[in-house]
């Protein structure tokens, strides 16, 4: 699963924010430190 987060971010890392931003996710998604680290790198 954190493959393909990191695919997604190198692709577009808008549409990986985006994912967040509207909880199409959920905020649980982010306990996952490697998701967790992607979305503060990628999101700010």
């Amino acid at each position: 699963m954190t493959l393909v987060f990191k695919n997604l971010v190198d692709a577009n890392p808008a549409e990986f924010c985006d994912l967040f931003r509207w909880e199409q996710m959920g905020v649980r998604a982010l306990e996952y430190k490697e998701i967790a680290d992607l979305f503060c790198k990628a999101c700010r």
